[in-house]
């Protein structure tokens, strides 16, 4: 980077497609606001089409001059990698370039602090921060390991599928890195989800539970990644819950994790308000969340009585499917002979004995997870549970007579 230019977000411009109305619109706005000491400047026009994005894109670039791609890439680089040539018009490779929005910071083991960014377009991508600087400190390239000198490595992604809005927490205890992304399209019908993936290194692999990583050319995103929180309804709901993603992550000063998210709602509108869900580790490390925004709740670490137990549990399957539907809730009971069953269900629980544990087999899954005791956003108490397995969530809620 060049030793006199310097990385300041204090006024930070995101672009409104609907406000701007045109890429006219979008420059003559950016020039008042440069003019008025805006600092960095986002464009963001997910809805318009691809020609109309370039179209501002290049009239942005025309105002805004200072670029430093070329410090670190050959112009020739630049052509061959980050444009495609598309019947004679030259456009951005959505394909394997990210879309440089959704960044958030964090700090590996080591104390080193990282950006990890990017939407859609050529996915997620990581790159490490100097903290006294803000400055990028841009790696050298390496092609083969997916490392570009500029953008810096992917680490999931692209081939332009739905998979945004990353965060990467650092969890000592179970020694891995979670990276959360969210699928789908943030509209109320739009499957717009949470997804986990994890590494032993800050820079990957992120593999879900099946040991996978999405890749450009990987196709439907949906067979990866475990699928934490999508479309549900719960008893003590008014409405279902929509579009819950674009999470946040973070481990508490007393050891309680929590996922902050947003939702939306299934009432016709595009209304939405942030939930805020404890997660625990299930016994292979994998987060599973729990049922009910938190109300304080403390998973009893020596576990729960059979008494607590046993009984008829309302369950959503949160499937790995990308789409506007619905999990509803169907029941399953589970025995005090340790046999669980329902509608064409029979099946097996067991707990680890001393812990909160439970591992739940039915048909050809085998869900690993937790029981925590809580209460319902009603505020009447409840046994729950939560349980993952194959990349999707199970979720189970029992009422005490």
């Amino acid at each position: 980077m060049k030793a006199d230019r310097k990385l300041d977000l204090s006024l930070y411009l995101v672009l409104d497609a609907n406000l701007c109305k045109t890429p006219e619109g979008m420059v003559e706005t950016t020039r008042k606001a440069v003019e008025g000491g805006c600092t960095v400047v986002q464009l963001r026009a997910p809805e318009w089409k691809k020609k109309k994005q370039l179209e501002a894109a290049f009239l942005l670039k025309k105002l805004l001059k200072d670029t430093d791609v070329l410090d670190y890439v050959s112009e020739d680089y630049a052509k061959e990698h980050y444009i495609n040539n598309n019947g004679g018009m030259e456009e951005y490779n959505y394909n394997e370039c990210p879309n440089a929005i959704d960044p958030t910071t964090f700090y590996d083991e080591d104390g080193k602090m990282w950006m990890v960014y990017g939407s859609w377009s050529g996915g997620i991508f990581l790159l490490e921060i100097d903290e006294n600087t803000g400055k990028v400190i841009h790696p050298e390239a390496d092609e083969k390991n997916n490392v570009d000198a500029y953008f810096g490595k992917r680490l999931i992604g692209g081939g332009h599928v739905a998979i945004e809005g990353p965060w990467i927490e650092y969890d000592k205890e179970a020694g891995y890195y979670y990276l959360f992304v969210s699928y789908g399209s943030l509209v109320s019908d739009g499957g717009y989800q949470i997804r986990v993936f994890r590494s032993k290194k800050v820079n990957g692999d992120y593999v879900d539970m099946k040991g996978n990583t999405p890749k450009p050319d990987s196709g439907d995103e949906s067979f990866f990644g475990l699928k934490l929180s999508g479309n549900y309804m719960l008893p003590s709901l008014e409405k279902a819950y929509m579009a819950t993603g674009h999470n946040s992550a973070l481990i508490d000063t007393d050891g309680k994790r929590y996922i902050v998210n947003h939702t939306r709602f299934d009432d016709g509108t595009e209304a939405h308000e942030p939930r805020v869900h404890q997660y625990l580790l299930n016994e292979d490390g994998w987060p599973c969340m729990l049922p009910y925004a938190t109300d304080g709740e403390t998973v009893s670490e020596k576990g729960y009585d059979n008494e607590k137990i046993i009984g008829d549990y309302y369950v959503v399957d949160q499937d790995t499917t990308v789409d506007g539907n619905i999990a509803e809730p169907f029941k399953l009971i589970f025995t005090d002979k340790g046999s669980v069953f329902g509608k064409d269900i029979k099946g097996v629980w067991t707990v680890k004995d001393g812990t909160y544990y439970v591992t739940i087999k039915y048909n050809d899954d085998e869900f690993k997870g937790v029981f925590c005791e809580m209460n319902d956003e009603a505020g009447t108490k409840c046994m729950t549970f939560s349980a993952v397995s194959k990349n999707k969530s199970l979720w189970g809620v029992k009422y005490y007579k």
